[in-house]
């Protein structure tokens, strides 16, 4: 057993204008929440990605740099990248669910911290199960602040899978910007391919990553 740090990071929107065109008035056809699951300091390493990125195409902004604003040389290196790194670690995972809003029953479409909170547990819940304790760092836009996110996570672990491990939520910090920018690149590589078609980082990525299809 030990001890895991879980970041998480979406790409898309919970927005329901589904009869107009995305970007012009509707929302996205698809949502995705990518998580970083890193064991017994393994959680580093994908920060260390962004950083060759950052070194490698001289990035000077502290802005963060979002996935829809990078060039396609970017995501393709970043592809690259992420599967050396999953080839010489082991003990990290990368976890990606796709939900197709289209799908999503009329009755859950309201209740978008609840969505987010199953969708984000039925994805890590397996991958953590064994494990003394984890970390999770979510995007409190939408995992909310009212802990759902932890509750339905202790639901899954302690009561479906008889798990005992421990789970608590750690707010985003500086020390965590580095990862949580890498997991939003992961959730905009796989969003892309649904929402827009755009598929290279998407085929580079598709056979080392784990990826859920709610509602399929």
């Amino acid at each position: 057993m030990g001890n895991a740090l879980v970041l998480l990071d979406e790409s898309g929107d919970l927005g329901w204008k589904l009869d107009q065109p995305y970007l012009e008035g509707g929302s996205s056809r698809y949502f995705t929440i990518a998580a970083s699951v890193g064991v017994n300091g393994d959680h580093l390493k994908p920060a260390q990605v962004v950083r060759k990125l950052s070194k490698t195409y001289g990035w000077t902004s502290k802005n963060e740099k979002k996935w829809k604003t990078l060039g396609s040389q970017v995501k393709k290196t970043f592809a690259n990248l992420t599967v050396e790194m999953l080839k010489s670690n082991p003990n990290l995972h990368l976890l990606v669910s796709v939900i197709d809003k289209s799908k999503v029953p009329d009755h859950v479409r309201g209740h978008h911290h609840l969505l987010y909170a199953w969708a984000a547990s039925s994805l890590i819940a397996p991958a953590i199960r064994t494990l003394r304790q984890s970390s999770v760092c979510p995007d409190e836009l939408n995992a909310g602040s009212d802990k759902l996110l932890e509750s339905v996570l202790r639901k899954d672990l302690w009561f479906h899978l008889r798990s005992r491990t421990m789970v608590n939520r750690i707010g985003r910090n500086k020390s965590l910007e580095d990862g949580l920018a890498f997991c939003d690149y992961l959730a905009g590589s796989i969003q892309f391919h649904f929402e827009k078609g755009e598929s290279e980082p998407y085929n580079i990525l598709r056979e080392h990553i784990y990826i859920q299809f709610p509602w399929t």
